[in-house]
């Protein structure tokens, strides 16, 4: 579970309650912030690669809204410093399927460390078979999944 620390000055009363997310509701709210806030590549009409930078953490998010294919991508972030990958690798291979989007990884500065810098290679097809099975190298947890594109 994710511990934060929130501190907060007001000249007026303020109410605070706790609020308790499970790790898919906070996958789906990453998604559409990193969506509105971030840079894309577009590989085709049908999917689109963001990533982008807030504060000490770089986030990597794909969107295949093609109707039928799967989307194969591969990530390798190997020359990088300073950072720990959510996923605990720093390559990674996913299988997104038609019509979702997934965040791929989450890299974080260490800490302790003031500066941090990354590579980032990738390679990407669509897969010919409707039927592959999806493939998740490393594993991934309900941060990472795969979610349907949100009408």
């Amino acid at each position: 579970m994710w511990q934060f620390v929130f501190s907060c000055y007001s000249a007026h009363t303020v109410l605070v309650r706790e609020l308790n997310f499970d790790e898919r509701s906070l996958s789906v709210a990453a998604q559409q912030a990193i969506k509105i806030r971030d840079e894309f590549k577009v590989f085709d009409e049908y999917c689109f690669f963001y990533s982008g930078s807030h504060n000490d953490s770089i986030w990597f998010l794909l969107v295949n809204s093609h109707p039928t294919q799967t989307f194969w991508i591969s990530l390798t972030l190997a020359k990088s410093a300073n950072l720990l990958a959510s996923r605990g690798s720093l390559t990674t291979v996913d299988q997104v399927p038609p019509g979702h989007q997934q965040i791929l990884n989450v890299l974080s500065v260490k800490q302790g460390c003031s500066g941090y810098s990354y590579s980032l290679k990738y390679s990407y097809q669509y897969l010919k078979d409707p039927a592959a099975p999806e493939i998740h190298t490393p594993k991934i947890n309900q941060f990472h999944a795969a979610l349907p594109i949100p009408q």
